[in-house]
């Protein structure tokens, strides 16, 4: 149940008391000796709650609200101004929002600790910009919400928006599309004319060639593979019902206001090369570092895709319960045994495929050997921001506890860091709490130049 939900319910409890009044008026004389006896175990309570509280790591909202008439809640002013928090980056435990005279204090689900990790890292590469979020999977509950720009200092919360191209996460969608819709299992081995890194219009309708394992070419992020993919086992619709299944072009349901991710299928319907852009990560798709970990949480956690939160409870500063956030599903992005299917292809990538550079140091770790482990790459580049973006998506963790995270970098001429790199040091950090790291983060920094790329030469995603 999210916090609109749990207003209407509120309200509605509030349209039945004035029924009740009579009744309460009866029983009142009854239970007065009652509420005497327990006064003084409910005042303790609330002193616990108050002090516990206090203790935390707070933020104050002081903005009093003119009073109307006829609120629907007494919890939505509140909540409109929290929502007016500007910054988030300092990742408080608890904010204080006043309002009609009232403190109420928001506790949030922020790992204080992660989220300055994760900081004072995109402050230290200097990236150009970058956004980055992590979740935990089974729960929609966020951990960190990080956003740094050295070129436009001004531009903030870009792990809120979606400008980013999507590039060959998309493949996630594809993948799914082409198990359940397309009749094809990680083993399943696909044929492409030409090479396998490359999509040429040309070779789609050739036959022969070289063939991958879907499993493999997901690993490999191969374009030329996927393409034939989406141009022989999969429709524009089959595309579009898994986008949608996943996210995109819908409001994400959150306490503030998340850019929605976009997925259009192009304007020449049927036409096969524009189906096969897509499916292979070049058509016109948007991301937001949030939804890339939402995308990611759900592959591990069985196809489900949870409502992310921030708002883990409200308290009135009496101690008194104002709201609770009730778990929930937003979506059921695939089934389980597709989600199992695609583990085992995004295993492969840190293993063997294009973040195998990135993750060798952290598999070779005894600690991380049982976790489950596996992300998507992706790069593309782009007029706004300006640069190449490169994405990883991606989870980590065993059965007790789980991080899934989205995170893109989008540098105008030189790199610094790798995302896929930055993923490994928020894995062994969140799980490690900061034991010495063993590889070198200063090979990472400055390393060369942007390569441009397209879907016909120099493709890498």
């Amino acid at each position: 149940m999210g916090w609109e939900d749990y207003q209407r319910q509120n309200f509605s409890n509030q349209s039945m008391a004035g029924k009740k009044k009579a009744r309460a008026a009866i029983l009142t004389v009854v239970l007065l000796g009652l509420v005497l006896v327990m006064a003084a175990d409910l005042d303790e309570l609330s002193v616990q709650v108050r002090d516990s509280l206090a203790s935390e790591k707070y933020l104050s909202q002081d903005h009093e609200v003119a009073r109307k008439e006829k609120d629907k809640s007494f919890l939505e002013k509140p909540f409109d101004q929290f929502m007016k928090l500007e910054d988030l980056s300092s990742a408080p435990k608890v904010v204080k929002v006043r309002h009609h005279q009232d403190d109420y204090l928001f506790r949030l689900s922020f790992d204080t600790d992660l989220q300055n990790f994760i900081q004072k890292k995109l402050e230290r590469y200097r990236v150009d910009w970058a956004g980055v979020s992590v979740i935990e999977p089974s729960t929609g509950s966020i951990l960190a919400l990080a956003s740094y720009s050295k070129v436009e200092p001004e531009r903030d919360k870009l792990y809120a928006k979606s400008i980013f191209p999507a590039a060959s996460v998309f493949k996630i969608v594809t993948a799914a599309a082409a198990i359940e819709e397309g009749g094809l299992t990680e083993h399943s081995r696909i044929v492409y004319a030409g090479y396998p890194q490359k999509l040429h219009k040309k070779y789609l309708g050739l036959r022969g060639g070289t063939e991958l394992s879907l499993a493999k070419a997901f690993a490999l992020s191969a374009n030329g593979i996927f393409g034939a993919i989406g141009s022989k086992y999969l429709t524009e619709s089959d595309l579009q019902k898994y986008a949608d299944g996943m996210g995109f072009n819908e409001k994400i349901p959150f306490d503030f206001d998340i850019d929605q991710s976009q997925m259009r299928v192009g304007q020449k319907q049927g036409d096969v090369f524009e189906r096969a852009k897509l499916a292979a990560g070049f058509g016109k798709v948007t991301l937001s570092p949030l939804h890339g970990a939402m995308i990611a949480g759900a592959v591990i956690n069985q196809g489900q895709m949870m409502q992310p939160y921030l708002v883990e409870n409200v308290y009135k500063k009496n101690g008194q319960l104002a709201y609770q956030h009730q778990i929930q599903s937003w979506k059921q992005s695939m089934d389980a045994s597709s989600a199992k299917s695609l583990q085992k292809m995004m295993r492969r990538t840190v293993e063997s495929g294009t973040a195998k550079r990135s993750f060798r140091s952290l598999l070779e770790k005894k600690y991380f050997q049982n976790f489950e482990l596996g992300g998507k790459t992706g790069s593309l580049t782009s007029k706004d921001p300006h640069g190449r973006n490169e994405w990883f998506v991606g989870y980590a963790g065993d059965q007790n506890n789980q991080i899934a995270f989205g995170m893109v970098i989008t540098s105008e001429k030189y790199w610094k860091v790798k995302p896929a790199e930055l993923a490994r040091q928020v894995v062994q950090y969140y799980f490690t709490r900061g034991e010495q790291d063993s590889s070198s983060e200063e090979e990472v920094a400055f390393i060369g130049p942007m390569k441009e790329s397209s879907y016909g030469e120099k493709q890498k995603s």
